[in-house]
């Protein structure tokens, strides 16, 4: 389960931010986000600045958490557009999450369900929402959407507002994200290398990977005795300071730099991030959008 997976990571990393767990974790934003407010809510992790971090015990309990109970007296007849701001008035939750869910109930439930009572709501109404959205948003969305629905119900029932949670019966297809695999031309790759000139460590990874098809993670894990004369031995790889073994294999290598990369420095969550900034600043301004720096692994090489 995603559940189980994410907090195995927080484990690992100790220290992270949402980036971090969803460049591992093939998991959606908002499911994360449902996560780990309950973790904070449990007073397992704390945040600032949007960095996370397990608040540390004798012995760290992050085997589970549970939504908040609120001491208050719910009438069954609440609205479901009041219940909604009950929920995320009464858990702890990060700026951007807040903003998040803000943004769903404004945009996707008020203006389907409008003045219905919470105490109403069946796993029919539930189905038709997911079928009538799912023709105006994007599956991603509408998997963002149900989550944060399923977590409004679960408070409701968790503080008798409901005596049945119908979300117990919601199939929320997991959003498999099926991104066109875009390759660059040689105009466009001579583009990236022109404006990269001014960020040496970037366009030195950007090199790297147009020449080797490595990965990215995979240049971080280097380490000084995988760099030989003619060849490049990759049996590893580092995500934000993780190292993971992989399957060996041994590729030419070609005639670049590779000291700063096999440095400690270039296994720092510090380093990727200062690498991601710049690389997303310059694609934008590209058009490339949709496109990160692994894809370049399947442009033709320099």
């Amino acid at each position: 389960m995603a559940n189980d997976k994410v907090l195995k990571l927080i484990k690992i990393l100790k220290v992270f931010s949402k980036d971090d767990i969803l460049e591992i974790i093939d998991i959606g934003e908002s499911e994360l986000s449902v996560i780990l407010d309950n973790l904070i809510n449990a007073g397992t992790l704390e945040v600032q600045n949007e960095k996370y971090s397990i608040i540390e015990k004798t012995q760290p309990n992050i085997q589970g958490f549970e939504l908040i109970k609120i001491e208050k007296n719910y009438s069954s007849n609440i609205l479901l557009r009041d219940l909604v701001f009950e929920y995320i008035n009464s858990q702890n939750l990060t700026p951007s999450t807040r903003k998040g869910y803000l943004s769903i109930i404004n945009s996707r439930l008020i203006p389907y369900f409008k003045n219905s009572k919470a105490a109403d709501i069946t796993l029919e109404d539930i189905e038709e929402f997911i079928t009538a959205q799912s023709k105006i948003i994007s599956p991603k969305s509408l998997s963002n959407a149900v989550t944060f629905w399923g977590s409004v119900l679960r408070f409701a029932h968790l503080n008798g507002i409901i005596s049945v949670n119908p979300y117990n019966g919601v199939k929320n297809s997991k959003v498999q994200p099926h991104k066109k695999l875009r390759i660059l031309n040689k105009k466009e790759i001579a583009q990236l290398l022109k404006m990269s000139e001014n960020f040496k460590e970037l366009n030195l990874l950007i090199q790297i990977i147009l020449r080797t098809g490595m990965k990215k993670a995979e240049i971080f894990a280097l380490e000084k005795e995988d760099i030989l004369d003619t060849q490049i031995n990759i049996n590893k790889t580092c995500s934000n300071g993780y190292i993971r073994k992989i399957k060996p294999k041994i590729i030419q290598k070609p005639n670049l730099d590779f000291e700063i990369f096999i440095q400690p420095r270039a296994k720092t969550y510090a380093f990727n991030q200062q690498l991601r900034r710049q690389f997303f600043k310059i694609k934008r301004e590209l058009g490339l959008d949709d496109f990160c720096l692994d894809d370049l692994r399947f442009s033709n090489f320099i």
